[in-house]
């Protein structure tokens, strides 16, 4: 019994549900069939205006309704899919994975110098916005979501220097 079980029944019995929720009837027109539809009902709903960050540990079930986002998992984790997604879902390693506990994670706000309060020892992460020069001590991933071409990501090496241009983006050292 509980949130796991739920989760559990909905994704693995696939049951003929409709909801009077326009979340849900939303989620279903997109995902016809998908019981993840139903299963987003059941999470805590959390907006993040641009510039702001969470930080959820693993076994966290979430979703991304509309926006731009970018998820950072430390090297030893795993994506396990809940629904809402052509590709395949796992129930019983969900299940297994899945941290039922309620939380209401904070909203994250950079510090003065861009950098994020993230609640781990896998990784750290800068916002970027306007232009800036460094040199790599580690190894980063430098993402640019806006300016200067569009999306892009890429590796620089130890040693690398790095000159931002401006446009909106974040740099991910370990």
């Amino acid at each position: 019994h509980g949130p796991v079980a739920t989760v559990a029944w909905l994704l693995s019995q696939r049951p003929d549900i409709t909801l009077d929720d326009p979340l849900a009837r939303r989620l279903s027109a997109r995902y016809p069939g998908d019981p993840g539809a139903l299963v987003a009902t059941l999470l805590r709903r959390v907006e993040l205006a641009p510039g702001q960050a969470m930080f959820l540990g693993a076994g966290v079930l979430h979703m991304y309704l509309h926006g731009v986002g970018l998820e950072v998992l430390g090297a030893s984790d795993n994506v396990v899919r809940g629904g809402l997604t052509p590709k395949h879902v796992d129930v019983g390693e969900l299940v297994m994975v899945l941290d039922p506990t309620p939380t209401a994670p904070p909203v994250l706000h950079p510090r003065p110098d861009g950098w994020y309060p993230v609640d781990t020892d896998a990784f750290c992460v800068q916002g970027l916005a306007g232009p800036e020069r460094w040199t790599t001590e580690g190894p980063e991933i430098v993402v640019r979501l806006s300016g200067g071409g569009g999306t892009q990501a890429w590796y620089a090496a130890p040693g690398t220097e790095v000159d931002w241009s401006g446009g909106l983006g974040c740099r991910i050292t370990t």
